[in-house]
């Protein structure tokens, strides 16, 4: 336990990012992106021009009212602008904008102000019992506008009034405060007169300020047509005598003013504003649609189309144009993410990023096609005809199941945005890919694949059946939704990827379970060598392989190829078995020769090791483990001979290191580990657990401290995992025996 806590004491080795230390890795990375941007690029925007992109018959060979030359035929799917019915509609919308008219306040002040004005003139002279002619010669010089309202008569009247009876005036000026703060319409019956289409919809937009507005009704506006009806209804209500609410009547009239006026500016702006909501009426045009036959006229509708046919065919729809960018960088943005080290875990090499980004493509071109199959039905979408399920399987055995998961994922983005939000394609095909991903894991035979695709088959069948009550399908529709699932489940994820995993798997020389499998045949030709002629490394690479595969099991790592890997990870020693300490019966060679020269022999063999697995074609996973099972490890029993013999001269180690790169996967530094650990406890004299426990935990932390184990993210508490599983093992290993009595002679 003591060991265990000064674990925490260190501090994890900094680890550069992947594109850092990696550049060549980062440089390949970034050309197959950019190649398949471009690619999924002229997918993307081909899949809504499939056809030729240029007509063969030109549209200015065919004139209004003349005879057709030739048939012309709608070569795709297009959508035009229908001119008349959208400017029908626009024109329709522009009658529904009543008309803007807007008070004016200051003839409110100046009508008001008149009226003021004239009840002091008659105010002044009515004390003066001044002749009716004299107010009406002043009345003249102050205000000639209302001058010709009034006559003597009504001017004696004025002034009798004045004098008796100051409610009327008062009741006036009430009444034309009243008339002014309504509004009076200017000319209003000579434009309804003019321009009827004005005002179709009968009311009017009256503006009081910047702020107050309201809609009214045409025949509730006031106007100096029905200004005297308005004032007569107004003052029936007044305690007056009916010459009194005549002269109301006369002084509201004389000085009331037309004081809302049309603002022409702002109601073409409402117009406008209201034209630019209305969206373009779109007509469609079927592939293969006749327009005109050949002989026919040529009609004014038959011409739009042609013109709207040339017109799509020699320009470029801009928001495809856009859209298909936005597809590429939201499907790029999410690989990139999702494909990053710290998620898979794993390093991606050159050709397993070139099989997906091929399949991407392939993904795309086959995306499109099949977009164009029609699907009469709701529920039923064309996904049923693509192959996820089996590219998620096959991606899965290939390289990993997470592997496999996020590229269903990107793809089914993919499949969304390309069909136009189709849902239920979305569904289908990502419920589906997940599937495959999940029963891959299950996969220990070839055999499996093929019961894998059963299993997908009902799965299937059950994500299409409830897809189809979603949609209230017919129940006779029930037999369709159990063929199709059986047709995507086990055609394509049984049958089709049985094929493609035999065929990618020769191609990338991939490191699958069936392959790894039959590389742990030890009745191989390499290990019937190895048996012979290196009896020593043999057993050695067995026993580390039990301890690898156990290790890595517990840590959730690929055991198999930690298996696999343990068995080749000496291979080169073949050639010189004899310079190795475990394949020598007598005298140890290197007693006779110095150790620089040991030292090479020893490191020759990761070298060797590595040149023999390319010539037997091993996977890269296993080439890998062989070229980092002893890291920038130091050869110590020479470097310390080499001390001794120079007489502690310092002596670089780096002369006395492997040649080789530090584990970069889990299963690569548990192999280093075990190879140490089973090659350390021979030493050992009679070893129990704890001797056990603290010669691996050493092992393991001198592996820690010197950065060897810096880039395969091993954790400490894998460590621990590792070392426990070790110690379980080599227990038994080394497990003691009773010793049994001698046997005496027979006595006869």
């Amino acid at each position: 336990m003591k060991a265990y806590r000064k674990i925490h004491d260190f501090k994890q080795p900094r680890v550069l990012p992947f594109w850092i230390t990696n550049k060549s890795y980062y440089r390949w990375m970034s050309v197959i992106i950019a190649i398949s941007t471009i690619l999924a690029f002229i997918v993307v925007l081909i899949s809504t021009y499939l056809d030729i992109p240029f007509s063969q018959v030109k549209t200015s060979d065919f004139k209004l009212n003349e005879v057709a030359p030739t048939d012309f035929i709608v070569s795709r799917n297009i959508t035009y602008v229908d001119v008349k019915a959208t400017k029908a509609a626009r024109d329709a919308i522009d009658r529904t904008v009543p008309p803007i008219f807007e008070l004016n306040n200051e003839v409110k002040g100046d009508s008001l102000g008149m009226f003021n004005t004239f009840i002091s003139i008659l105010t002044g002279y009515a004390s003066k019992d001044a002749a009716p002619e004299a107010v009406m010669k002043e009345i003249q010089i102050k205000l000639p506008r209302a001058a010709h309202f009034f006559d003597k008569n009504e001017i004696t009247a004025l002034l009798s009034i004045v004098k008796r009876n100051k409610e009327v005036i008062e009741s006036t000026g009430i009444i034309l405060e009243e008339v002014m703060d309504t509004g009076i319409f200017h000319r209003l019956e000579e434009m309804v007169a003019r321009n009827p289409e004005l005002f179709s919809e009968e009311k009017i937009d009256f503006w009081r300020n910047d702020n107050q507005h309201e809609e009214i009704p045409l025949d509730k506006a006031l106007s100096l047509g029905n200004l005297q009806d308005w004032i007569e209804n107004r003052t029936k209500k007044l305690p007056l005598n009916e010459v009194n609410k005549s002269l109301v009547i006369l002084l509201v009239l004389s000085f009331a003013e037309e004081n809302a006026f049309y603002n022409r500016v702002k109601t073409e702006e409402n117009k406008k504003r209201a034209r630019e909501q209305v969206k373009p009426v779109m007509l469609e045009l079927a592939k293969n649609y006749t327009i005109v036959r050949k002989g026919d006229i040529v009609t004014e509708e038959a011409l739009e189309k042609i013109q709207a046919h040339g017109v799509s065919d020699i320009s470029l729809n801009i928001s495809n144009i856009l859209a298909t960018v936005f597809i590429i960088i939201i499907v790029l943005s999410l690989a990139i993410t999702l494909f990053s080290r710290g998620i898979i875990q794993i390093r991606l090499r050159k050709n397993r990023i070139l099989m997906l980004a091929g399949i991407f493509i392939l993904s795309l071109i086959l995306i499109t096609l099949l977009s164009k199959i029609p699907f009469n039905s709701t529920w039923l979408s064309f996904s049923v005809w693509f192959p996820l399920c089996s590219i998620a399987l096959v991606v899965s055995l290939l390289i990993g199941p997470n592997v496999g998961l996020i590229f269903s994922l990107i793809i089914s983005v993919t499949l969304l945005l390309m069909t136009k939000m189709n849902v239920n394609a979305f569904v289908f095909s990502f419920l589906t890919a997940l599937a495959g991903c999940v029963v891959s894991l299950k996969i220990r035979k070839r055999i499996d694949i093929i019961i894998a695709g059963l299993v997908l088959s009902l799965y299937s069948s059950f994500v299409l059946i409830t897809i189809g009550f979603i949609y209230n399908f017919d129940i006779n529709e029930l037999f369709w939704a159990l063929l199709w699932g059986v047709f995507n489940g086990f055609l394509y994820g049984g049958i089709l990827s049985t094929g493609l995993l035999t065929l990618l798997e020769h191609i990338l020389n991939a490191a699958t379970r069936f392959r790894l499998l039959e590389l742990s045949d030890l009745n191989a030709p390499t290990f019937k060598r190895m048996l012979n002629f290196a009896p020593g490394t043999y057993n050695h690479s067995i026993l580390m392989a039990n301890l690898a595969e156990i290790a890595c099991t517990e840590i959730g790592a690929n055991a198999l190829l930690a298996r696999v890997g343990a068995y080749y990870h000496d291979i080169g020693k073949l050639d010189q078995p004899g310079y190795f300490i475990e394949n020598q019966t007598s005298d140890n060679v290197h007693d006779d020769l110095k150790p620089s020269l040991s030292v090479a022999v020893i490191k020759s063999h990761v070298k060797l090791g590595v040149e023999k697995a390319k010539e037997l074609k091993l996977p890269q996973e296993v080439i890998d483990i062989i070229a980092q099972h002893h890291g920038k490890g130091l050869i110590s029993y020479f470097y310390h001979r080499a001390m001794d013999e120079n007489n502690n001269i310092k002596i670089s180690p780096d002369d006395y290191r492997y040649p080789g790169e530090r584990p970069k996967s889990k299963e690569a530094a548990v192999v280093m580990l075990s190879d140490i650990v089973e090659a350390a406890s021979r030493t050992l004299k009679r070893p129990t657990v704890s001797k056990l426990e603290k010669l691996i935990w050493k092992i393991i932390m001198d592996k820690f401290t010197t950065d060897e184990l810096s880039d395969c993210n091993l954790t400490l508490n894998e460590l621990e995992i590792i070392k426990n599983s070790f110690v379980r093992i080599l227990t038994g290993h080394f497990h003691t025996r009773i010793e049994y009595p001698k046997v005496k002679e027979n006595l006869r």
